[in-house]
């Protein structure tokens, strides 16, 4: 039997996070306005994300592209908010990363 999280996913697995043809989607609960840039950690099925940026003409979700572009060491054109540009909830692409390698930056962003 595989252990399950609260949320009924396995352990391990990330219900936030799948893989795409040439990246990964990444399912997001968006906190603008924060003092910085930073994951902080799960929200429910969500990542949950601080950006330092106010939710007014795209500033947030800029600020979020950012931040991912640089935890991934990708070009800032590789990240982009696919679904949710005005809401909390958000979608984001990362193009050039397997879904492991998005795995363990988010995961050493989550114990910084």
């Amino acid at each position: 039997m595989i252990p399950r999280t609260a949320t009924g996913c396995k352990m391990g697995a990330s219900p936030y996070i799948s893989s795409t043809a040439d990246g990964v989607r990444i399912k997001l609960r968006v906190k603008p306005g924060a003092r910085s840039s930073r994951v902080v950690g799960i929200h429910g099925d969500l990542l949950k994300v601080d950006v330092n940026a106010p939710p007014e003409r795209g500033r947030a979700n800029e600020a979020l592209c950012r931040l991912f572009a640089e935890l991934t060491g990708l070009p800032l054109r590789n990240v982009e908010v696919a679904v949710g540009e005005t809401s909390q909830n958000k979608t984001i692409t990362i193009r050039g990363i397997d879904l492991e390698s998005a795995r363990a930056v988010i995961s050493a962003a989550l114990t910084q």
